[in-house]
């Protein structure tokens, strides 16, 4: 007598268009740490069950087991774009993330964003293991899943005294670079970044191949040294003008600059389509009193320090060098 048909579970479809970054990759020495993990099931079957944890570590173990580590600072699922209330437990955490994504059908996406404190006294590492895991063969044909289990890791560095960044945790962060300067730390940035529970970061005195000095300019700073880059929540435009205030050692500066001749050159992170340059020069005067209303600079020369303020008000992310 024929036994009854038997459904052969298959590996779920999610490799290829899975994916893991840290928010932001490098960050500030106790700054927190954030991660995003994606799960896509590119199909055809269904994921009847699936669920998600996170164990974070410092110093970091990639194999760290599920359920291990101290609690987020902050967590967030969201399937096909929705946020899973309640999914990961009460706010704000109170343990390990163990969080429940539900059925996840074929062509649908879950991300899980999470965000630790860190602690140099720790360990100069430190990183985060993701584990997906799916159980049972759910209520049909196409639900193929075996209980598999898909695990991502992410390592975050610690940047130098001339980087500053974190994943926010208030709705503006001050951020704010090595500001003694000489002739080995050519520039010293600050910033205000607006938004919470976004990965910001910006780094001075850095080399910037990829955004070289327009044309018959000489650009302030020496090679590996003549750029400012700033990231706020991963590219996206500012939700308004923003002023980004850089000081610059005298001898990074060419000996015939002036003043009123300052151009700041603003290398966009998303260029334009060509044939449009894929930078903005900026050489006009910001007002004397009120807000600024478009992008413009101001620039001044303190003689006994030897150092040159600039202040440009921009409108997105990229990076900044000066001529």
């Amino acid at each position: 007598m024929a036994g009854p048909a038997v459904t052969i579970a298959a590996t779920p479809n999610w490799n290829q268009s899975s994916s893991i970054v840290g928010l932001p990759p490098t960050i500030s020495v106790d700054a927190a740490a954030g991660y995003r993990a994606k799960i896509v099931n590119s199909g055809p079957s269904s994921i009847p069950s699936l669920y998600v944890s996170a164990a974070f570590s410092q110093p970091f173990v990639a194999t760290s087991a599920a359920g291990s580590g101290d609690p987020p600072i902050y967590v967030k699922l969201t399937k096909n774009g929705i946020h899973l209330v309640d999914a990961c437990g009460p706010e704000p955490p109170v343990g390990a993330v163990s969080c429940t994504v539900g059925e996840l059908t074929a062509g649908s996406t879950a991300v899980l964003v999470v965000a630790y404190d860190t602690d140099a006294d720790i360990g100069t590492s430190a990183g985060v293991t993701v584990r997906w895991t799916t159980v049972g063969l759910g209520s049909g044909g196409k639900d193929k899943s075996r209980g598999d289990a898909l695990t991502q890791t992410f390592q975050t560095t610690f940047g130098d005294a001339d980087f500053d960044g974190e994943f926010t945790t208030e709705p503006t962060t001050e951020l704010e670079t090595n500001q003694a300067l000489n002739s080995t730390n050519l520039f010293g940035t600050k910033f205000t970044a607006s938004g919470e529970s976004i990965p910001v970061a910006i780094e001075d005195d850095a080399s910037a191949s990829f955004a070289a000095c327009p044309a018959g300019k000489e650009c302030y700073g020496k090679a590996g040294q003549d750029a400012i880059l700033f990231s706020i929540n991963e590219g996206a435009e500012f939700a308004a003008l923003t002023p980004l205030t850089i000081t610059v050692y005298k001898s990074a500066v060419p000996k015939n600059a002036n003043v009123s001749r300052v151009t700041v050159v603003h290398y966009f992170t998303i260029p334009p389509p060509a044939p449009a340059l894929p930078y903005e020069s900026i050489s006009n005067d910001c007002p004397k009193s009120g807000t600024p209303t478009g992008t413009c600079r101001t620039v001044s020369w303190n003689g006994s320090l030897g150092i040159w303020t600039i202040v440009v008000y921009l409108e997105e992310n990229g990076v900044v060098k000066f001529h």
